[in-house]
């Protein structure tokens, strides 16, 4: 996931060639995966990355491009040795490496996330690592940014380090693109002497330090979610304790065969019903304490190391704190004007959090005292005086769904009923499809996927689109050969063993 993160921010900085879009006959990628194996998953994780590092190599050795001669070679860049490059060429040359590695890299980085072999999600999280380190090492190179540099010096827009104003963007994506690169390698530790002498050596120690550091943060944040994505932990509850979820609901735990109690699983699907809509206070407090402990043991420790190593990271580049370094790239700037935001939000909507939150508290004191002075056969939790019943964190989501279905008549199993899957899919299909000009056409013989529950769509521009810039109908979803294919996207929507399980 981590490597998705920064793939996207790669992407962002990237001009996007126009060959990058397959023609309107173009099959999709082949995402199935069926004979994906810790050993092809490491073997091509390794491709990309030596093909990427020739790359960079190429560009710090002044060669030409070979897409600037029109070869479709990987990454874009040659091995003749005949040719010197104009300086012009170095940052196209990485667009185009950037580009490729990034393109290249999801058929070893998605089976972390939704494949169901253990052992192949394991080897993909490390290809994650692998290439995260890839992209980390590009842009810490010293060489590499006193390379850029120099390419940058003759843009108006740059100082001698070649750094460029932020409010300057003459050039169009260019420009942006090369700012926002050597941005990055500037906050990865290059140029930090800010001196064009010894930079190289001033950038490859300080790089060096930080890319250790940010190796085992890569490591550490892998391990960490790999735990929560692979465990299995449940909690036993009786059908009697799950009072208040519908028979439906309920039929959907497994039976533990030597309790003959539901396995309620500690993943959203299953745990989110629960504390939601289960009417016993205790039975919510059950699944939310082991929420609450789940993977303590091993992540507490990744978590603190993590924190430290950032912090370390940060001191070294020369910011007072890893706020201050993660600050300086967003719009807020510095962690002072972050904390008064949002001490602003604190004060601006406390007072209406408390009163809504007594709200609940109210509600939660009077289902106590229809329970019969709070015995928990029904509704209470336990408590025996009122005046000592408070608003406990898993009560929150039940109460506040309570408070809907009974001040607003919000019944959220009736709403369920008129927004069925696919319907509520073409309606939103249709809205981007008017409001981008686009179509979404779904590809059933041709897609390659990994699961029998995915599905594949390419995304058309349409032919009015393309000529008047205007959108599309909504109920528009012919093939039209003469539109153009964008790219693709995959829905995969149901939950299932082994998939990356949290919400998004």
């Amino acid at each position: 996931l981590h490597l998705h993160l920064q793939l996207a921010e790669i992407r962002a900085i990237m001009p996007s060639p126009a060959s990058a879009s397959p023609s309107s006959s173009a099959k999709p990628p082949s995402f199935s995966f069926a004979n994906a194996t810790p050993a092809t998953i490491r073997r091509d994780a390794e491709e990309i990355r030596t093909k990427f590092v020739d790359a960079v190599d190429s560009i710090k050795k002044n060669k030409r491009s070979s897409s600037s001669r029109g070869s479709s070679s990987c990454c874009g860049l040659g091995n003749d040795d005949d040719d010197d490059a104009t300086i012009d060429d170095a940052f196209a040359a990485l667009s185009l490496a950037m580009g490729e590695a990034s393109r290249s890299s999801a058929r070893t980085t998605l089976p972390a996330m939704v494949h169901g072999d253990a052992a192949v999600r394991a080897a993909s999280g490390a290809a994650k690592d692998l290439l995260k380190g890839m992209f980390d090492a590009a842009l810490s190179d010293g060489g590499l940014y006193d390379r850029l540099v120099l390419a940058s010096r003759d843009d108006d827009d740059c100082d001698h380090r070649g750094v460029i104003e932020d409010g300057a963007m003459g050039g169009g994506e260019d420009a942006r693109f090369r700012r926002n690169v050597l941005r990055a390698m500037r906050r990865n530790g290059c140029g930090l002497m800010g001196s064009s002498k010894s930079s190289s050596d001033d950038c490859d120690g300080s790089a060096q330090k930080i890319r250790s550091r940010r190796r085992r943060i890569e490591d550490a944040c892998t391990s960490f979610c790999a735990a929560i994505n692979e465990h299995d932990g449940h909690v036993l509850l009786a059908d009697d304790e799950l009072v208040g979820l519908g028979d439906d609901i309920i039929a959907m735990y497994p039976i533990d065969v030597a309790t003959g109690r539901r396995r309620v699983g500690l993943k959203a699907p299953d745990s989110q019903p629960v504390l939601k809509f289960a009417t016993r206070s205790r039975t919510r407090r059950k699944v939310f304490e082991a929420l609450s402990i789940k993977c303590q043991e091993e992540n507490t420790p990744r978590f603190l190391e993590v924190l430290a190593l950032r912090d370390e990271c940060a001191t070294l580049l020369g910011y007072a704190s890893h706020a201050a370094y993660v600050c300086e790239a967003k719009m807020v700037g510095t962690p002072r004007k972050a904390e008064e935001f949002l001490l602003e939000l604190v004060g601006a909507y406390g007072p209406v959090r408390e009163r809504e939150l007594g709200l609940l508290l109210d509600m939660k004191r009077q289902d106590n005292a229809d329970a019969s002075g709070g015995d928990d056969d029904g509704n209470g939790n336990g408590d025996d005086d009122d005046d000592e019943i408070v608003l406990d964190p898993w009560d929150v989501a039940h109460y506040t769904w309570l408070y809907k279905a009974r001040s607003a008549g919000v019944d959220e199993a009736a709403i369920r009923r008129h927004f069925p899957l696919e319907h509520v899919k073409t309606t939103i299909f249709n809205i981007y499809e008017e409001l981008l000009g686009l179509k979404f056409e779904r590809v059933e013989d041709d897609a390659e996927v990994w699961n029998e529950d995915v599905e594949c769509y390419a995304v058309r521009r349409t032919t009015a689109s393309r000529k008047e810039g205007g959108g599309v109908s909504g109920d528009s979803m012919c093939k039209d050969d003469d539109d153009e294919v964008l790219g693709y996207f995959y829905l995969d929507i149901f939950p299932r063993k082994g998939k990356y399980s949290h919400q998004c």
